[in-house]
């Protein structure tokens, strides 16, 4: 509202923009009455819900509990809170790819990749997304994060880049191996 938008269009995004400016106004207020009317769903009443089917052993409710970091933390709580929402997120992640199930390697990905409940790290995302890949999953979540990442390591001239691909590659075979379960 009020400001400028890119003109560069991107898969239908929100920010895709031609020439109409009125054209372009319309498809951001549809998106951004589009996007409040989700952000209303996600209550602190949801969390607890997803929780709770998580720990019944909800596949879904664990990937949607981990994907969804806490936004505000209560003061004198935070590290507490955090730390919680952390080790349950891992819990529900590993649980899932301990039932064989590609969430976890999803959620894993996304979070080495974001180091939301997880510290970032960039070779173990890239072996999860590509084993989730590997999976039939249509990974356009993380697909500019892998294209980029591998075109920039195996172009590299340092030896190391091209064992962290390497790295990545082996462990992505070994991960993906819960598809075959």
């Amino acid at each position: 509202r009020g400001r400028e938008t890119s003109t560069r269009g991107d898969r239908g995004a929100p920010w895709s923009a031609g020439a109409d400016t009125d054209a372009n106004r319309a498809n951001l207020q549809e998106w951004y009455d589009a996007c409040q009317q989700v952000r209303s769903l996600f209550t602190p009443d949801l969390r607890e819900q997803l929780e709770a089917r998580a720990l019944q052993g909800d596949v879904m409710a664990g990937y949607l509990y981990a994907t969804w970091p806490l936004e505000q933390l209560d003061v004198g709580m935070a590290f507490e809170q955090q730390f919680r929402w952390e080790g349950l997120s891992r819990d529900f992640s590993q649980a899932n790819l301990d039932r064989g199930e590609v969430a976890g390697l999803i959620a894993f990905a996304q979070s080495y990749m974001n180091g939301s409940f997880t510290e970032r790290n960039s070779e173990l995302a890239l072996a999860f997304a590509i084993a989730a890949t590997n999976c039939n999953v249509d990974a356009i979540a993380f697909l500019g994060f892998m294209t980029k990442r591998i075109d920039n390591l195996s172009s590299s001239n340092d030896p190391r880049d091209q064992e962290r691909l390497q790295f990545a590659l082996v462990e992505s075979e070994r991960l993906g191996a819960i598809c075959m379960r």
